[in-house]
């Protein structure tokens, strides 16, 4: 459990570095990197979650790998990004803090 709730507080990170545009996160190749790396990992937690029977994440990070995947993205307004990206980050937050044990 605790493998899983470092890499949902790491994707938790680069949600935050995203949203407020952290300089060395918006070069061309390491940007496409992080958003692989957020997608396969909130994909990742879902299914884990899911595994240890905790339905309410498991939906939640489901959601978010739908919004924040980089193969078929969704169609929003670009101003929406910044507040995805802080909302998403605070529930990665909050799953690390509700269930370290």
């Amino acid at each position: 459990m605790k493998v899983l709730l470092i890499i949902v507080g790491a994707m938790g990170a680069l949600l935050f570095a995203r949203a407020v545009k952290f300089g060395p996160m918006e070069s061309a190749p390491l940007h496409s990197i992080v958003a692989w790396a957020i997608s396969i990992a909130s994909l990742v937690s879902a299914v884990w979650l899911a595994k240890l029977k905790f339905p309410a994440w498991a939906a939640i990070f489901g959601a978010m790998a739908i919004a924040l995947n980089v193969l078929a993205p969704l169609d929003m307004p670009a101003n929406w990004f910044g507040p995805l990206n802080i909302s998403c980050g605070v529930l990665c937050a909050a799953c690390v803090v509700r269930n370290w044990e």
